[in-house]
Formats: C-alpha cells, structure tokens, sequence
C-alpha cells in the first residue's frame, strides 16, 4: 500500500471520528437545553444554595476575579515596564 492511499485512508478515519465526536456533545448539549430550560428562573439567582439558588456561587466567583485582577493587573504592569527598560 502506498503512503498516499494510506494518507488518505487516515484522514477519512480521522474526519469520520471528529465528527461522530461532535454529534455526541451536541446531543449532550441539546439535551442539557432542553431539560435546562424549564428550571431557569430568577430564583435560582436570587436565593442561596440552601434554598436551591446559587446567589453565594456568584458572589463567590466576582470576588475571587476582583482580587484576581486586583493582583495581576499592578504586577503585569510593572513586569512590563520593567521589560520595556531592559530590552
């Protein structure tokens, strides 16, 4: 067999696993969306865990990023002006 027939047998291998890949999370998506859909409100929002809500999550999450950014962003700053002066 030569190694252009076997390329070619490869690559429709590989494309044909992509994309029965990719029509499996679509269909995890699509399921999610539409079993998700119904338990959207704005409860979920304004209430703790406790309560079925997810209020203290993002209140969680915003802080960890403000401190985050709060951190990296003097930091990146200074590294860059200290590679501005030395190269």
């Amino acid at each position: 067999m030569n190694r252009l027939l076997l390329n070619k047998i490869i690559l429709v291998l590989s494309t044909l696993s992509a994309i029965f890949g990719i029509a499996f999370l679509f269909w995890i998506l699509i399921t999610l969306t539409y079993k998700g859909l119904s338990a959207i409100n704005l409860d979920i929002f304004t209430k703790d865990l406790v309560n079925g809500g997810i209020r203290n999550l993002l209140v969680g999450q915003f802080t960890m990023a403000l401190i985050a950014s709060a951190l990296a962003v003097p930091l990146g700053n200074a590294c860059w002006d200290l590679a501005k002066r030395v190269f």
